[in-house]
């Protein structure tokens, strides 16, 4: 009897790693969790449980599966135990654990997991990035610690008001009151102040930014003293002629946007994607593909314009938001595709294509939670040559109008 259900949950698992390679991870779940129901002596499936829950950010489940694969494989949940056992599974499944404590915010228990694992498998490339990753949310913890004075926690009974919610299922719920002590007079006569999270600029914070835009659109040529009027009064036609010709000699040598040149040695449109990237997305996977290597550059920027579809972005990024680093780089993808398509490069319906796709794109990210806040760090260069270009092949594709209305909306936001 138990080795007919041996093999039944044998089944299963290979019915499962079929699902899983096909991108189904909920159906891949649900399989490995019956073949380990059918055999839960067996650490492998707990294991691959974790891995899929991992891809549905099932972050608590995931900790919980591995959990249970440690403790079949090594005999225990410890870190030093699964170290010590040298079990074939330890690392794998201290990594997957250490990966779904990261993102639960459990930082000094990943860095336990994700060092035990290196030290089961020094060369594992996987476990040294989530290392990496781990270490840039410490040092953001850090700042965030320094930053932020004293804050009063407390744990009500009910659910938060202003509908704030945990930040992970399960997790209880909090609300952070900042008190008169979250101001700290120091001795250089500054002052610390808390900082809190919020989705969009306060009024009088977006006021100030409109004012400061202002300033700089309309701001007045500065008065000029008396002697370098009379100095300027002594200035020929003959010599402002000259500065006008200089003028026109620069414009005239610098690169229109139909000649721009290529980033890469290819078109956008030439590019073969790996067939090694996701069919669909998830926050994790997209953050894991920006760390792609810079010669892969080419075909991620291909992938964020041809394969990810707009209207997806706002429940790919959930209700943590948008964040600056993602902006910039579906910017580029834009930019790139559009310098491809320009000039004589691409055919006119190609050239329409390309500005409907970003168009789609911007609409998509605006969409996004915290749009408005992330849009202020992001790279001012990157921004005005991406909409540059793309104004650029719009007016060569008939579609200026919608290029327009777009960044209008864009910058207003």
């Amino acid at each position: 009897m138990a080795d007919k259900m041996k093999a039944a949950a044998a089944a299963l698992k290979a019915q499962g790693t079929t699902a899983f390679s096909q991108q189904n991870y909920a159906s891949a779940l649900e399989l490995y969790t019956q073949a380990a129901d059918l055999d839960p002596t067996d650490p492998v499936y707990f294991s691959n449980m974790a891995l899929c829950e991992i891809k549905l950010e099932k972050w608590e489940d995931a900790e919980k599966h591995a959990d249970f694969g440690l403790l079949a494989a090594c005999g225990s949940t410890y870190a030093d135990k699964a170290v010590a056992s040298r079990h074939k599974l330890g690392a794998k499944l201290l990594w997957r654990r250490g990966v779904a404590r990261r993102k639960l915010g459990s930082l000094s228990e990943a860095r336990t997991d994700l060092e035990s694992a290196l030290k089961l498998e020094p060369n594992n490339k996987s476990v040294s990035e989530e290392l990496n990753a781990l270490a840039w949310d410490e040092k953001r913890g850090k700042r965030k610690t320094n930053s932020t004075a004293s804050v009063k926690t407390t744990t009500p009974a009910t659910q938060p008001k202003n509908g704030s919610r945990s930040s992970y299922p399960g997790q209880s719920s909090r609300i952070e009151e900042i008190t008169e002590e979250a101001v700290v007079e120091k001795k250089d006569g500054l002052r610390e102040i808390a900082v809190k999270k919020v989705d969009t600029l306060p009024k009088e914070f977006a006021e100030i930014l409109l004012k400061s835009k202002e300033l700089k659109t309309t701001a007045p040529t500065p008065a000029i003293a008396s002697s370098a009027k009379a100095t300027n009064a002594n200035v020929t036609n003959a010599n402002v002629s000259t500065v006008k010709e200089k003028e026109a000699e620069v414009s005239k040598n610098t690169p229109s946007t139909t000649e721009r040149t290529l980033p890469f040695e290819c078109t956008i449109q030439q590019v073969v994607i790996s067939k090694a990237y996701p069919a669909t997305l998830s926050l994790y996977e997209l953050t894991h593909l920006l760390r792609r290597p810079a010669s892969e550059r080419a075909q991620v920027l291909a992938y964020l314009f041809y394969r990810i579809p707009p209207a997806s972005l706002k429940a790919i990024f959930g209700r943590g938001g948008i964040e600056g680093h993602f902006i910039e780089a579906f910017l580029s993808a834009i930019e790139y595709a559009s310098i491809s398509a320009l000039g004589a490069r691409a055919e006119q319906e190609e050239k329409k294509s390309v500005v409907l796709k970003s168009v789609e794109i911007l609409r998509g990210m605006i969409a996004c939670g915290r749009f408005s806040i992330a849009k202020v760090f992001i790279n001012g260069r990157l921004t005005k040559s991406a909409f540059e270009v793309l104004k650029g092949l719009a007016r060569e594709g008939g579609l200026e109008k919608e290029a327009e209305q777009t960044v209008g909306v864009w910058e207003k936001t």
